[in-house]
């Protein structure tokens, strides 16, 4: 690997440092753009609401500002979920859909809703969905024969397709209860039009619980990225520290589907997008992950609502966005592959 390891950290830093400025931009051009009112009276408001002083509703405080922190938070989470995974199982195409995390947080979500449990409390449906991927990872750990990632990438897959068949069954199920068939498509296909502080409330606490313990086991990323059985020989705890890991990308896959609904391939696209700087090192790669993620789910948010594409969801979009990167792998020579 050609790589000038003298001029790296300061190339990453420098574009690391351009990405948050990026981000800045279009968080701020989402807080402000297409606001009729004069934003002297809306500032005045804010500050009278902030002071308890007013409860009239706000554009800036009730809408912009929340939606802007979980576009962030998701952003952040599911790339860094998808950056952990490629590197727990060394395979570029690894995402947290692998092992049924997806599937598993989706379908306790669908639960929640056919019972009428989803209004019951602020925390029910991330603490069903990340109840849900526990679940998975719970079932690919007894029907795994070895504990070895391929072992694993088998048994995700199979239990990945018997939940998504169950959420099928029961949507199906459903197919006469129109009023919650809209919400669920809605929250499906990834929309964004009803965030409010109570969703901020659901997320936070537990992706910033996810966040912390990937970036606190950093090193152990790295050094499954060489492989286990090296890690194993370096010192790592593997069964240990994996299962460790894998509650961590629960707790961030969960917590985003739970809020914002499923966008697919986005932990998939990024990690490996970003690797094309080149960054290898948890300690770098997360960083980058958490900033582009929030600024790629805001910046197509920002988009679909400056030109008014109403009928179109982050979720559609990621969708696509999957399918041009696979196919741009299919188009690529054999011989290229990522600097790392």
């Amino acid at each position: 690997m050609s790589i000038n390891t003298q001029t790296l950290p300061k190339r990453v830093s420098y574009g690391l440092w351009l990405l948050i400025i990026a981000y800045l931009g279009i968080a701020g051009a989402s807080l402000i753009y297409g606001e009729t009112t004069p934003w002297n009276l809306i500032w005045q408001e804010a500050l009278l609401k902030l002071k308890f002083q007013s409860s009239a509703w706000n554009p800036l405080l009730d809408l912009r500002l929340p939606r802007l922190l979980i576009l962030s938070c998701t952003g952040a989470s599911l790339a860094v979920a998808g950056c952990v995974m490629q590197a727990l199982f060394r395979n570029p195409l690894a995402s947290p859909s692998v092992l049924g995390v997806s599937a598993g947080a989706s379908l306790s979500i669908t639960l929640m809703f056919a019972c009428g449990l989803h209004s019951f409390s602020s925390f029910t449906l991330p603490c069903a969905a990340i109840s849900g991927a526990l679940m998975s990872l719970f079932l690919v750990q007894i029907f795994s024969r070895a504990q070895t990632a391929h072992g694993l990438i088998l048994a995700g897959m199979a239990i990945s397709t018997l939940l998504i068949a169950g959420q099928d069954l029961l949507l199906y199920a459903l197919r006469y209860k129109w009023e919650l068939l809209q919400t669920l498509t809605e929250w499906q296909n990834g929309f964004s039009g009803n965030l409010n502080w109570q969703h901020v409330l659901m997320q936070f606490p537990l992706s910033s619980l996810g966040l912390w313990g990937c970036w606190r086991y950093r090193r152990e990323i790295d050094l499954f990225s060489l492989g286990e059985e090296q890690a194993l020989a370096l010192g790592v705890d593997v069964p240990r520290v994996r299962w460790k890991l894998f509650v961590c990308v629960a707790l961030l896959t969960g917590s985003s589907i739970a809020v914002l609904g499923v966008l697919p391939f986005l932990g998939l696209i990024l990690p490996n997008v970003i690797r094309q700087i080149p960054i290898c090192l948890a300690h770098a790669l997360i960083p980058w992950c958490i900033v582009a993620g929030g600024f790629l789910l805001v910046a197509m948010d920002y988009l679909l609502r400056s030109f008014a594409f109403t009928e179109i969801t982050l979720g559609n979009i990621t969708a696509l966005l999957g399918g041009a990167f696979f196919l741009l792998l299919l188009l690529k020579p054999t011989g290229e592959r990522a600097p790392c």
